[in-house]
């Protein structure tokens, strides 16, 4: 992506963030950390659920914060034997963690837990929270945990998600977690980031009119965002389970789920609408 923007002339800004925007009837201005201002058409925010830009726009992240209920850790190790070459999930009562294989030499690690405290845990604080969190707990996690650096621990963060009324106003639009966080139980972020920036360039391409083109692209997709946000909702428990008989109930709900002959069923179910699209 980088290389396709240096040949297309694109200026890519490094080491500055957007300090101020203000607008006017045909350009939005905006001021940088370092001091340059510049005028556009349009301008986007991706910039994470914490969004500085839909702060500017939009107002305090609060307004649009729906909070699930849990915590959430992810960070990268060496690879340890038990994990082999494939994903290993391993629950307790209210504590579950997920290794991911990425490597004979890697792993990722993700720990989720119930946490009451909404605001987010400093940086200094990720390891002791979690091996406060993880006391006790049996297998590898707090081995692992015990073993990682605190600089080491590169997210931690409360489950949330983003709801918004509008991804749009005037000459400004969002995409992805700074207006329509799925959460990561949900899944689907990188996807659905691709999906949301190439309806938005393909409406962009369609006209002049910038508000016409992003109420289009806010049109075409917020519905089913929003649908997705719910079914995150609604699964959200069965990741960090409350007891053992709810971690026994989820793992054969699961199972039967991703059982080969559902999956079939529901990959012919789907033919003919994947055809039509």
């Amino acid at each position: 992506m980088l290389e396709r923007s240096k040949k297309l002339s694109v200026h890519v800004r490094y080491n500055t963030q957007v300090a101020r925007i203000n607008e006017t009837t045909d350009s939005v201005n905006v001021s940088f950390q370092n001091g340059d201002v510049e005028s556009y058409e349009l301008v986007v925010g991706a910039d994470g659920i914490h969004s500085g830009l839909r702060k500017m726009v939009f107002g305090e992240e609060h307004q649009f914060s729906h909070y699930l209920g849990y915590g959430v850790a992810a960070f990268q190790t060496a690879h340890r034997d038990e994990i082999g070459s494939s994903v290993k999930i391993y629950q307790e009562p209210n504590r579950s963690s997920i290794y991911y294989p990425v490597s004979g030499k890697a792993m990722d690690s993700v720990f989720l837990f119930p946490c009451e405290n909404t605001e987010r845990v400093a940086k200094e604080d990720y390891k002791n929270v979690l091996l406060n969190t993880y006391a006790g707990s049996k297998w590898i996690n707090q081995e692992v945990i015990q073993n990682t650096p605190n600089d080491s621990i590169g997210f931690f963060d409360v489950l949330k998600q983003i709801q918004m009324p509008t991804w749009m106003k005037s000459r400004v639009c969002l995409v992805r977690d700074a207006c329509a966080c799925l959460s990561p139980i949900a899944g689907q972020g990188a996807s659905t980031a691709m999906l949301e920036a190439y309806v938005l360039s393909n409406e962009l391409k369609k006209s002049t009119n910038v508000q016409e083109c992003l109420a289009r692209y806010e049109s075409i997709l917020k519905p089913d965002i929003e649908c997705r946000q719910a079914l995150a909702r609604h699964i959200a428990n069965r990741f960090v389970p409350a007891s053992v008989k709810e971690i026994v109930w989820y793992r054969w709900l699961t199972r039967m789920e991703f059982s080969s002959l559902l999956v079939h069923r529901t990959a012919n179910g789907f033919k003919g609408k994947i055809h039509q699209i």
